[in-house]
C-alpha cells in the first residue's frame, strides 16, 4: 500500500467517524444521556463534590478526579473526531478541485 492510498483510507475513516458523530449529536437521546447527563451534569456534580469536607476527609477525591479525567478523555476524543472530519472534508492545497 502506498502513502497516497493509505492517506485516502485515513481520510475516509475520518469522514465516516465524523458523519457518525454528527448524527449522534443530533440524536436527542445522545444529547440527554451523554452531553447533558454525563458531560455536563456529572462533571458539575463531581466538581462540586471536591470541596465537600466529608469527601475530603474520607479520601474520595482521587476517585472523583478520575471521573473528571474520564469525562475529559471523552470530550477530547469527540473533539478529535470533529476536527479530523473537518480536516478530511476541507479542500487540500494543490488539489485538482481548486
Amino acid at each position: 500500500m502506498d502513502d497516497t492510498q493509505e492517506n485516502e483510507e485515513v481520510l475516509s475513516q475520518y469522514i465516516k467517524y465524523g458523519e457518525a458523530l454528527k448524527e449522534l449529536k443530533e440524536d436527542p437521546n445522545f444529547k440527554l444521556l451523554i452531553t447533558e447527563g454525563y458531560i455536563e451534569n456529572n462533571s458539575k456534580s463531581s466538581i462540586d463534590m471536591l470541596s465537600i469536607p466529608q469527601v475530603i476527609e474520607s479520601g474520595e477525591r482521587p476517585q472523583i478526579i478520575e471521573r473528571l479525567i474520564a469525562v475529559s478523555h471523552l470530550t477530547n476524543y469527540l473533539k478529535y473526531v470533529a476536527d479530523s472530519y473537518e480536516y478530511a472534508i476541507s479542500p487540500k492545497e494543490g488539489s485538482e478541485d481548486e
